[in-house]
């Protein structure tokens, strides 16, 4: 298709001049014998590219934006490449920007960057902030809808495509007020790209906002599963157990998310801690098989604490265990080093800063030096307990062993899909908005 270059930018009509009297009488083309041998050379040949950006460029240095504007829009109109025709539109509206006050020719501009090449975000974002120092909301939402749609039947890159429903997203929540039509473009970018955060973050708000609660908690699944680090994902399921147990009232809800969340970090004692905590609860809850379960199983991870932690926290930790299981061997063994050992007024002060695993892990069977150097005991061994006899293992043992890493417990809850999201009522629109939903004319820059 063959277009011709618009090469008088003095006398061109597409280039508007200055409205204001005296700028206009102040304009002057800069057409001096230079620029009049570069036009020559590009009415012989359309395509000679090294002429059209030495032009560009003269025109940019003498601030000569008309003759800028109707060069870069009669070269667009010639490339058959539609990024770089895109690029040229794009540049010409930039132009008409900056010397020209022609606020629609500019969006016609980049609205023609768009046509040709939808993926061109500097031309989608210049023109969206020409729609909105307008107050145009409509037409941004149309101009939204516009590319959505290009972008999908080229079947562009899936994150573009869920970044702009992401932007449509958010301009119906934030300048429409319609958070039912926000979750819908939200849903979209999510089933394009599970990962978008932003997405995940701003339809958590809304259903926060609407009080639907069971939707918030879908939401964490997807933050989960979107999280880049087991830390990240461990804190995320901590938050989701927390949620479930204190909005959902799901203890067993709460109680798998801590169990999942051990997956992502199996060492963390605040973890461990935590599930003993809610197993105990549940356990006092419940009758039956079930609830003694829980509670021998709350018994084993107050133990486990107590073993981990430094043995002057290792105390309530070791009186919750017990009280759960009064013959809890290990327990109750512990408990005695404790105080004959680490426990007693006069007894050495780093004793009590070194877990009891940090202890049975040493291979001479010491305690280790003490840690602080202004400690009387930081140049000698402390005591020597002696050898330390193998435990065998008991079948609860074993079972407890079993369950906590229960191979059907899983890190990430495949159920939760972004098609699943649930909707959300907008309130209805006054009368007058009542009609029949505009088109957005591909020909001209703003909605009709």
């Amino acid at each position: 298709m063959s277009h011709a270059f618009r090469m008088e930018p003095s006398r061109a009509p597409a280039a508007q001049r200055p409205t204001d009297m005296d700028d206009r009488a102040a304009y002057q083309p800069a057409l001096d014998a230079y620029a009049q041998r570069l036009i020559a050379r590009i009415q012989r040949n359309h395509h000679d590219t090294d002429a059209v950006i030495a032009l560009q460029a003269h025109y940019e240095a003498h601030c000569d934006f008309p003759s800028l504007a109707n060069l870069m829009e009669g070269w667009a109109n010639t490339l058959r490449d539609d990024r770089k025709a895109a690029d040229a539109y794009a540049s010409a509206a930039e132009a008409v920007v900056a010397g020209l006050s022609d606020a629609a020719r500019a969006q016609a501009l980049y609205l023609q960057a768009l046509q040709r090449y939808p993926e061109h975000a500097p031309a989608l974002d210049r023109l969206e902030a020409l729609l909105r120092e307008q107050g145009d909301d409509k037409g941004i939402e149309l101009c939204f809808e516009y590319v959505t749609g290009e972008l999908a039947r080229r079947d562009a890159d899936a994150k573009l495509r869920a970044t702009i429903h992401y932007r449509l997203g958010r301009h119906y929540e934030q300048r429409l007020h319609q958070p039912g039509r926000a979750i819908s473009q939200y849903r979209a970018a999510l089933e394009l790209d599970p990962t978008s955060m932003p997405a995940i973050e701003a339809a958590l708000a809304i259903y926060s906002a609407s009080g639907k609660t069971a939707a918030v908690a879908d939401m964490y699944e997807l933050r989960i599963a979107a999280a880049p680090d087991m830390t990240e994902r461990h804190a995320l399921l901590m938050e989701l157990a927390k949620y479930r147990r204190e909005r959902l009232g799901d203890m067993d809800g709460a109680v798998l998310a801590v169990r999942r969340a051990l997956k992502a970090l199996p060492s963390e004692t605040s973890t461990l801690e935590l599930l003993a905590n809610l197993l105990r609860e549940r356990g006092e809850e419940g009758q039956g098989e079930t609830a003694d379960a829980d509670r021998a199983r709350a018994a084993e991870l107050f133990y486990q604490v107590a073993r981990s932690v430094p043995r002057n926290h290792a105390r309530p930790r070791l009186q919750a265990c017990l009280e759960l299981q009064p013959d809890h061997a290990r327990a109750l063994r512990l408990l005695a080093e404790l105080n004959a050992y680490g426990a007693q007024p006069d007894a050495e002060p780093e004793l009590g800063h070194v877990s009891q695993a940090e202890i049975e892990a040493l291979p001479t069977g010491r305690y280790p030096i003490a840690r602080s150097p202004q400690s009387a005991a930081f140049t000698r061994v402390t005591l020597d307990l002696g050898p330390v006899e193998p435990e065998t293992i008991s079948e609860e043992d074993e079972e407890f062993s079993a369950w906590l890493d229960d191979e059907d417990i899983t890190l990430i809850d495949e159920g939760v899909h972004p098609s699943a999201m649930k909707p959300v009522t907008d309130r209805p629109p006054p009368p007058d908005m009542a009609d029949t939903q505009p088109r957005f004319d591909t020909q001209r820059s703003f909605p009709v």
